[in-house]
């Protein structure tokens, strides 16, 4: 770029996107992206200079074009001065304006990608008046967290097709995951990047990065198979592995002895395709208080607060020996096929056939109906066609490794599947 990317970072308000964190998001925009990028609430502009860098915008002038929006009188004008530094040709305009009360927003080239670090105010610190306006104003249902809003509006004002979102994880582990239904009814499809706690400056909260992409056009035969006239493989399904939020701790419970829960053979992503000998402790559904109490005086203290300081535990109200979300019951007992998430060289797949083992948060899990199903999802996976595929979807990693995306793997089998229905 002509302009040095030294000092372009500002770090003045604790919730300002950390540069390391900037440029990961940024990192899910396209090097040769063409079109607007644009941040609803841009602060003092970390996430547009790191899309400015990203994109090779000060070169391209004609061809990418950087817009923001921010309430702060401050902010905007910081922005303004980073991204004036940045782009001299000018290819960038920052306007003081509520993004969730504006009417008027600019693109100036198309297509547009949204990246952004939008508040993250629950439900309970907004005012009776921004809930009845905001739910009214997007049709949003039940409880929602401000950054739920503003990914809801991006979509729907921009029409981008790619929103980069860091978000608050816990609409991710919830059970009830009526964000995730909103996520559908915006018509794309999305992943989602676990970050974990520590990212900001005195804010202690579970983040993760959501990447929602616009559909492509179904074609007749899609369509067909997604309307029922075809076969659906019923029972199929793609998911990260559990998180625990503590998995070094679940699995010293392990080797201890005690009289609640269960143990299960551990697999994390390096263990995937290879012998484990690694167990981890599974809390029990249910337990008395009193079986309670016995069962934490078998655990030394420095593990307890561990386990106490977890932000599952201290803001979502978890038990202290919860995991950080729920483990689905397909993981236990059921046939399935591991694959890491990291990946160096080859890819690695593994047939779980007898459904022994519990997947963590590093590991990606495809339910499968049955085991003849899985040993043909297992070939179709270690094909080194599928396996190119795959690893060039994936983003790229420091030496060399890539990082496996639950949507490319769902993708994949999509495609399997309709290869399959013919």
């Amino acid at each position: 770029m002509s302009s040095s990317s030294e000092g372009v970072f500002a770090n003045w308000h604790p919730h300002f996107t950390p540069p390391s964190l900037s440029r990961r998001l940024a990192g899910h925009i396209s090097g040769r992206f063409s079109g607007t990028v644009v941040d609803p609430a841009c602060g003092a502009g970390n996430l547009l200079a790191a899309a400015a860098l990203q994109t090779t915008a000060a070169d391209r002038p004609g061809e990418v074009h950087l817009a923001g929006t921010d309430i702060s009188t401050r902010a905007v004008r910081e922005c303004r001065g980073v991204l004036s530094r940045l782009l001299p040709h000018g290819n960038f305009h920052v306007l003081k304006r509520d993004f969730l009360r504006g009417t008027e927003y600019e693109s100036p080239l198309s297509p547009a990608v949204v990246i952004m670090n939008p508040p993250f105010r629950g439900y309970g610190g907004l005012s009776q008046d921004d809930r009845l306006r905001i739910r009214s104003g997007l049709q949003m249902r039940g409880r929602f967290n401000l950054g739920h809003a503003f990914v809801v509006r991006a979509v729907r004002v921009y029409a981008p097709e790619r929103l980069i979102a860091l978000l608050p994880s816990n609409w991710v582990y919830s059970r009830s995951g009526w964000f995730r239904d909103e996520l559908q009814e915006l018509k794309g499809e999305w992943d989602w990047e676990d970050i974990g706690d520590g990212a900001f400056r005195d804010v202690d909260v579970h983040l993760g990065i959501l990447v929602w992409k616009r559909s492509r056009r179904r074609s007749k035969s899609q369509q067909q198979v997604i309307n029922g006239r075809k076969p659906t493989f019923a029972g199929l399904e793609v998911r990260q592995g559990v998180a625990t939020g503590a998995d070094d701790v679940f699995c010293n419970i392990a080797q201890r002895s005690n009289s609640m829960g269960t143990w299960r053979t551990a697999v994390k992503g390096r263990d995937v395709g290879r012998t484990s000998t690694r167990q981890v402790w599974v809390p029990p559904a249910e337990y008395g208080r009193e079986e309670l109490a016995a069962f934490l005086k078998t655990i030394p203290r420095s593990m307890l607060n561990r386990l106490r300081r977890r932000s599952c535990v201290r803001s979502r109200r978890r038990a202290v020996l919860d995991y950080h979300e729920a483990i689905p019951d397909w993981f236990c007992e059921e046939p399935k096929l591991l694959l890491p998430e990291i990946v160096t060289g080859k890819l690695r797949v593994e047939l779980d056939a007898e459904g022994a083992k519990m997947p963590l948060h590093s590991v990606i899990a495809v339910r499968v109906p049955s085991i003849a199903m899985g040993r043909l999802l297992l070939r179709y996976f270690q094909s080194s066609r599928v396996q190119k595929r795959l690893l060039r979807a994936a983003p790229r990693l420091n030496g060399g490794a890539v990082r496996l995306q639950v949507g490319a793997v769902r993708d994949i089998l999509n495609r399997w599947m309709m290869v399959q229905s013919k």
